[in-house]
């Protein structure tokens, strides 16, 4: 590899996509680079040498991730589009005061 290790090439990446779904491999690993690249961002680590299978699982497994990930995003955007205050029925004046009372209370509530 070039003057740069595998770290820091993951710490890059991650900054520049942090939705990509990354498997470290390396010939010279250690449990502690292990949890190192995790905790970086690595969704798994595999040593070489590594059986074939072992890691077609853990690309189908990654994949499978990323898959989740992308549909929790998509019914995320689905339930802020459909849940907004504009599409609520009711135009009566009681219905008006309950609308003023929710959007007070959605200002109030801090958002995670």
């Amino acid at each position: 590899m070039l003057d740069v290790d595998g770290m820091e090439v993951l710490r890059a990446y991650r900054q520049r996509n942090p939705e990509t779904v990354i498997v470290m491999m390396t010939a010279f690993g250690s449990i502690e680079t292990a949890i190192r690249a995790i905790k970086e961002g690595a969704y798994d680590y595999v040593s070489k040498p590594f059986k074939l299978e072992e890691i077609k699982l853990t690309i189908h497994r990654a994949l499978e991730q990323r898959r989740l990930m992308r549909e929790n995003i998509h019914y995320r955007q689905e339930l802020i589009t459909k849940y907004k205050l504009e599409n609520i029925v009711g135009r009566s004046p009681q219905m008006l005061e309950v609308y003023k009372t929710i959007a007070r209370v959605a200002k109030a509530v801090p958002r995670s």
